[in-house]
C-alpha cells in the first residue's frame, strides 16, 4: 500500500473539519432555501411570531394592561405557531379559545361554590384565614379539571390544545382564588386573545398557505405512486419469477393523503376544487394499494412450476416498453387468437395512459382560471375495450381447460392461474374507477371557500346511518325473546353454554372480558340488568382514557397540593410553582416511552431556552427593543425545530422558557433574570419527577407489552372473522345452533352481513391499533436488551395481508362482506374439507395468539392447514382420476363441487394464499419468541427446551403448497419435525442410561 492511498484514508484534524463546515455554511444555506421554500417561510412567521408577542408583552403600557399574568400572551402565540394552514390555524385558534374559555367558566364555578361553602367570619376577627371548607371545595375543582382534560386529551387528541388552555386557566385562578373570591376573567382571556390574535395576523399576512395544496400534492404523488405500481404489476407478469413489487413507496403516499383529508375534515379551505369531490378518488387509490399487496401474497405462495415457464417466443421477457407500446393492440373481435400475456401487458400500458390523464386533469381543475370545463375527459373507451380484451382471453382459457390438463399442472396452478386473474381484473377495475372518479372532479376556475368537511357531511352521514340500520335490522330479522342474547348490542358470535362475551370498548382499544359464566335459557330484568352492570364495569376497568385520567389527576393533585395546607399559597405564588404543573402537563403523554422522550426533549429545551433568556437580557440591558431583535434572531432556530417533527416538542418547551423568563423579569420591578431562571430551573425537575414517578408507578401503560397484545387481539378477531365464514358452510351448525337455542335461523343467516361489516372493521381496527403502538415502542428504556421493532413489524404486515385476503378489497361503495363469501365462492361453500380448512386456520390463529400473549415457545409440529388444503384440493380433481384406495362409500360422503362452481379455482387459490401466509405469520412467531419474547421462568424451568427450540424452527409448509398425502392419517396433529425433549428422556431411560449420555450418543 503506497503513502498516498494511506494518507487519504486519514481523517482530517478537527480544526480543519471546523473550517470546512464554516466555509461550505452559506452554499448549504442557499441550498436549503432552494430546496424548501414552504419550510422556510414557515420557520420566518414562527421568528416573526415569537418577537411580536414578545413585544406586546413587555411593552411599558401594555404591561399593566395585561394583569397579572403578561406572559400568558407569547405563552399562547407560541403554541399557536403559524405552522400550519390558514384554515388549520382557524380551527386550532377557535379550539384553543373555548378551552379557554371552558376553563374560565368552570373556575368561575368553582369559586362560587367556594364562596357559598365558606362560613361568614364574625366581626372581631380581623385577619381571618381561610376556612378548610374553601380550600377542599377549590382543591376537588381542581381533581376534576385535571381528570376531565386527562380523559379528553387521551382520547381526543384533537382537542390537546383545548386541554392545555383549560388547565393553565384553573391552575393559576383556582390557586390564586384561595386569597381572592372575586370571579376572574379579566387576567386571563383577554391575554389570551391576544396572543391567539398575534400568530393569526401572521399567518394571514405572511406567505399565507391553504390546506388544498397538500391535498393537491397528496393526490399529485399519490397518482405518480400508483402509475409506478401498475409499471411494476406489468413487468412481474412478464419477468420469468413473477416477483413481488415494491408497495412502500405507494403506501406512503396513500397514507400521507389519508392524513391530508382527515385533516381537511377539520380545516377551512380556499380553493377551486372543493376536497369532497376527491374522496372517491382516494378510495380508488387506496383499493388499488391493497390489490398490490395481495398480489405480492399470491406470488409469494406461486406453485414452484409456474414461475419456470417462459414466453419468448411471443415478444421476449426483456422486451422494452416502447418496443412493446409499438406491437399493435389485441382486438376483442378474435379472444381465441389473442395472446393472454399480451392482452394483459396491452391493458396495464394503457391503465397507464389512464392514470396520466387523471393526473393532468386534476392538476388542470386546481391551476385552471376556466376550470374543468375547458379540459378534456379522461378518456376510458379504448382502456374498456383492451379490459374487455383481457376477460375474453381469461375466460376462453378457462373454458379451453380440461380435466387432462388439471392432472398435468396440478389443481394448485390453476387455482394460482386464477386467482392471479382476478387480481390483474380487479387491478385494471380500480384504475378505471379512478378515471371515473377523476372525471367527476369539476372546477370553475374560481376560488370558493369551503367549511370543514366533517361539518358538511354530518347530517347527510347521519341519514345514511339511520338508513342501514333500518335496512340492517330488516335482514337479521326479530330476536328470539328466549334467546340468551335478545337484543343487537350483544356479541356476534356465540358457541356453546359457557363462553366469553368479548366486546369492543368504544373509549378504549382493550378487549374487555367478562367471566365465563353460564347464562340462564330465561333471563328476567334482574339477570340483564346485572349483566349490563358486568359490561360497564368491565368497560371502565379495561378503559386505558380512563387509567391515563386518574394519573393526570394524581400529578396535577400532588403538584398543586401544597398551595392548599395553611398560609403555603403565599411562597407557592413566590416561587411560581404552577410552572412545575405546566411541565408535568407537557410531560405527561399517554405511553411511557412518549413521556421518556417529551421529558427529556423538556429538559433540553426548558435549559436552552432558559440560559438563551439569561444571556438575552444580560445583553440587552433590559431595553425592550433589543430583546425584540435578539428574539427575532433567535426565531430562527425555534422555528427551524418546530418546523422538525422530531424535535417539535423541544422547540415549542424553549420558545416557551424564553418567553416566561424574559415576560417575569421584564414585568418585575427588580428585572432580576437570575431569580427568574433559578425558579423555573428549580420548578422543572419537580414537575417532571412527579409526572415520571405517577406514570412509572400507577397504571403503567408499556407500549412494547401492549404491542403484544394488542397482535393478539387482533388474531383473535381475525379467529371470530374465519369462524363466522365456517359457519356459513358447515350444514350442521343449523342444528348445533338450534339445538343449544341460540338461533331459529338458517346456518347462512346465523352472521348477518351487518354482523359481518362489524367484525370486520373491528379487525381492522385492532390491527391499526397494534400498528399505532409501534412508534411508542422505539422510546421505552429497557435494561434487558433491544426491542426487536423489525420483527414486530413483520408480523403485524403479515396481518394485514392476512386481513386482506380474508377481507378482499370491495369496491368503496360496496359491502364489506368477507370475499370469501362473495358471489365467486358461493359454489365452493358447500364443497368438502371447505370448513374444515377453515376450521384448522382458526386454530392456527387462536395457537399463534395464546403463543404470543403468554409467551410460550411455538408448538414443534407442523400446522394442519396444510394437509387439510391437500385433501381439500384433492376435492376438485376428476372423479374418475381420485384415489384407488378411497372407498366408494367415502367418495359418497364427500360434498365435490358441481363443475359450474369449478369453472374458476380463484376461491381455492385465495385460500391456498391464505395458508401460505399464515405458515409465514407462524414462522415470524416463532423466531421472535425463540430470540426475545420468551418468559424467563419458561427458561428456568425447562432449559433443555429451550436448547431444542433454539437448534429447531417451527415447521412449516414453504416448500409447496400442496404437500404430498403420505403422511395423512385423519389425525389432527402432524409429526414433529424437531422432536420432543421429553420423548428423548423416556427412550433413554428405556435403555438404561441417564439422559445426557443418550444425547450425546444421538449426536
Amino acid at each position: 500500500m503506497d503513502l498516498t492511498s494511506l494518507s487519504s484514508r486519514i481523517p482530517p484534524p478537527l480544526h480543519t473539519r471546523l473550517l470546512t463546515a464554516i466555509r461550505q455554511l452559506p452554499a448549504r444555506s442557499r441550498n436549503f432555501v432552494r430546496e424548501n421554500p414552504g419550510t422556510v417561510k414557515r420557520i420566518v412567521k414562527c421568528a416573526v411570531t415569537l418577537a411580536a408577542a414578545l413585544a406586546l408583552t413587555i411593552t411599558k403600557p401594555l404591561v399593566q394592561w395585561h394583569g397579572t399574568n403578561p406572559f400568558l400572551l407569547g405563552t399562547t402565540a407560541i403554541y399557536l405557531f403559524p405552522i400550519r394552514s390558514v384554515g388549520g390555524q382557524i380551527v386550532f385558534t377557535i379550539i384553543s379559545l373555548l378551552g379557554a374559555l371552558l376553563g374560565l367558566a368552570y373556575a368561575n364555578l368553582a369559586l362560587v361554590l367556594a364562596n357559598l361553602a365558606q362560613p361568614t367570619p364574625s366581626a372581631d376577627e380581623l385577619a381571618p384565614l381561610i376556612p378548610t371548607s374553601r380550600r377542599v371545595v377549590l382543591f376537588v375543582a381542581m381533581l376534576l379539571a385535571a381528570c376531565l382534560c386527562g380523559h379528553t386529551r387521551s382520547k381526543h387528541p384533537r382537542l390537546y390544545l383545548s386541554t392545555v388552555f383549560f388547565m393553565i386557566v384553573n391552575m393559576f385562578a383556582l390557586i390564586r382564588g384561595l386569597a381572592s373570591p372575586v370571579p376572574v376573567f379579566r387576567n386571563y382571556f383577554p391575554v389570551i386573545f391576544f396572543g391567539a390574535a398575534v400568530a393569526m395576523v401572521v399567518s394571514l399576512l405572511l406567505w399565507p398557505e391553504d390546506h388544498s395544496r397538500v391535498l393537491r400534492a397528496g393526490v399529485k404523488g399519490a397518482l405518480s405512486e400508483a402509475r409506478q405500481a401498475i409499471l411494476d404489476v406489468e413487468k412481474s407478469i412478464w419477468s420469468r419469477g413473477f416477483g413481488e413489487v415494491d408497495v412502500s413507496g405507494l403506501a406512503k403516499e396513500v397514507g400521507a393523503l389519508g392524513t391530508a383529508f382527515t385533516e381537511a375534515d377539520y380545516e377551512i379551505s380556499l380553493a377551486r376544487v372543493d376536497g369532497v369531490e376527491l374522496k372517491p378518488l382516494r378510495a380508488w387509490l387506496e383499493k388499488l394499494l391493497e390489490l398490490v399487496r395481495v398480489y405480492n401474497c399470491t406470488v409469494r405462495a406461486r406453485p414452484g412450476r409456474l414461475h419456470q415457464e417462459t414466453d419468448v417466443h411471443l415478444m421476449g421477457s426483456q422486451a422494452s416498453l416502447e418496443e412493446r407500446k409499438e406491437a399493435p393492440p389485441p382486438t376483442p373481435a378474435c379472444p381465441t387468437d389473442m395472446n393472454k400475456r399480451r392482452a394483459i401487458s396491452f391493458a396495464f400500458l394503457e391503465a397507464v395512459r389512464v392514470m396520466d390523464m387523471v393526473a393532468d386533469r386534476i392538476e388542470t381543475a386546481y391551476t385552471s382560471k376556466t376550470g374543468t370545463s375547458d379540459s378534456p375527459m379522461v378518456e376510458i373507451a379504448a382502456f374498456a375495450a383492451n379490459m374487455a380484451a383481457v376477460e375474453a382471453a381469461l375466460s376462453g382459457e378457462r373454458a379451453r381447460r380440461t380435466d387432462a390438463d388439471i392432472l398435468a399442472d396440478g389443481v394448485e396452478e390453476a387455482a394460482f392461474v386464477d386467482l392471479l386473474h382476478e387480481i390483474l381484473g380487479a387491478l385494471l377495475e380500480a384504475v378505471k374507477g379512478a378515471a371515473e372518479a377523476g372525471n367527476a372532479v369539476s372546477s370553475t376556475g374560481r376560488l370558493r371557500l369551503f367549511l370543514p368537511m366533517k361539518f358538511r357531511r354530518a347530517a347527510r352521514k347521519s341519514k345514511i346511518e339511520d338508513a342501514e340500520k333500518i335496512r340492517s335490522s330488516s335482514r337479521s330479522g326479530p330476536a328470539d325473546p328466549e334467546s340468551p342474547h335478545p337484543g343487537p348490542d350483544t356479541p356476534d358470535l356465540v358457541s356453546g353454554d359457557e363462553f366469553a362475551v368479548v366486546q369492543e370498548d368504544p373509549d378504549t382499544d382493550d378487549t374487555a372480558t367478562t367471566p365465563l359464566v353460564h347464562l340462564r335459557p330465561q333471563q328476567t330484568w334482574c339477570t340483564r340488568l346485572a349483566l349490563t352492570l358486568s359490561r360497564a364495569l368491565a368497560r371502565v376497568k379495561h378503559s386505558r382514557h380512563l387509567k391515563y385520567a386518574v394519573k393526570f389527576s394524581m400529578v396535577m393533585g400532588i403538584l398543586s397540593a401544597p398551595a392548599f395546607v395553611g398560609r403555603n399559597y403565599i411562597w407557592y405564588e413566590s416561587l411560581r410553582v404552577q410552572w412545575a404543573l405546566i411541565s408535568a402537563m407537557v410531560a405527561m403523554e399517554t405511553t411511557r416511552g412518549m413521556t421518556f422522550r417529551t421529558a427529556g426533549m423538556k429538559v433540553c429545551g426548558a435549559v436552552g431556552g432558559g440560559v438563551c433568556a439569561f444571556v438575552t437580557m444580560q445583553v440587552s440591558q433590559g431595553h425592550v427593543w433589543a430583546n425584540v431583535l435578539i428574539a427575532f434572531v433567535l426565531g430562527f432556530v425555534v422555528g427551524g425545530l418546530v418546523n422538525n417533527a422530531t424535535c417539535v416538542k423541544a422547540g415549542t418547551v424553549a420558545a416557551l422558557a424564553f418567553n416566561i423568563i424574559i415576560g417575569v423579569s421584564q414585568s418585575s420591578a427588580d428585572h432580576n433574570t437570575t431569580a427568574t431562571l433559578a425558579r423555573r430551573l428549580l420548578t422543572l425537575p419537580v414537575g417532571l419527577a412527579v409526572a415520571m414517578i405517577i406514570h412509572m408507578g400507577v397504571f403503567p401503560f408499556h407500549a412494547r407489552a401492549q404491542l403484544g397484545r394488542a397482535i393478539s387481539h387482533s388474531m383473535d378477531w381475525l379467529h371470530h372473522l374465519l369462524f363466522a365464514i365456517e359457519l356459513a358452510g358447515d350444514p350442521e351448525a343449523d342444528g348445533g345452533a338450534y339445538a343449544l337455542g341460540l338461533t331459529s335461523v338458517p346456518s347462512s343467516s346465523i352472521v348477518s352481513e351487518g354482523r359481518y361489516a362489524d367484525v370486520v372493521r373491528k379487525t381492522q381496527r385492532r390491527v391499526r391499533f397494534a400498528g399505532s403502538l409501534m412508534p411508542a415502542t422505539r422510546y421505552e428504556i429497557s435494561l434487558a436488551g433491544r426491542f426487536p421493532v423489525e420483527r414486530f413489524q413483520s408480523i403485524l404486515d403479515r396481518l394485514s395481508d392476512i386481513v386482506l385476503l380474508i377481507v378482499g378489497s370491495p369496491d368503496p361503495a360496496g359491502p364489506r362482506t368477507p370475499v370469501l363469501l362473495g358471489p365467486g365462492a358461493r359454489g365452493l361453500i358447500e364443497a368438502w374439507g371447505r370448513e374444515q380448512l377453515l376450521g384448522s386456520l382458526c386454530n392456527d390463529l387462536l395457537v399463534l395468539s395464546h403463543t404470543l400473549s403468554a409467551r410460550l415457545y411455538m408448538p414443534r409440529h407442523r400446522s394442519h392447514s396444510s394437509v387439510v388444503l391437500a385433501e381439500y384440493m384433492r376435492a376438485f380433481r376428476p372423479e374418475k382420476h381420485r384415489d384407488d384406495d378411497e372407498s366408494d362409500e367415502a367418495q359418497q360422503q364427500q360434498r365435490v363441487p358441481s363443475p359450474e362452481s369449478t369453472a374458476n379455482y380463484a376461491d381455492v387459490g385465495r385460500l391456498a394464499t391464505l395458508v401460505r401466509e399464515m405458515d409465514l405469520l407462524r414462522e415470524e412467531v416463532d423466531a421472535l419468541i425463540a430470540q426475545s419474547h420468551v418468559s424467563s421462568r419458561t427458561k428456568e424451568v425447562l432449559p433443555e427446551l429451550v436448547a431444542s427450540v433454539s437448534a429447531s424452527r417451527v415447521a412449516t409448509a414453504v416448500a409447496s403448497r400442496c404437500p404430498s398425502r403420505a403422511g395423512w392419517d385423519g389425525s389432527t396433529a402432524g409429526p414433529s419435525r424437531a422432536g420432543s425433549v421429553f420423548r428423548g428422556k423416556e427412550a433413554d431411560l428405556e435403555k438404561g442410561m441417564p439422559a445426557a449420555e443418550g444425547r450425546e450418543e444421538r449426536r
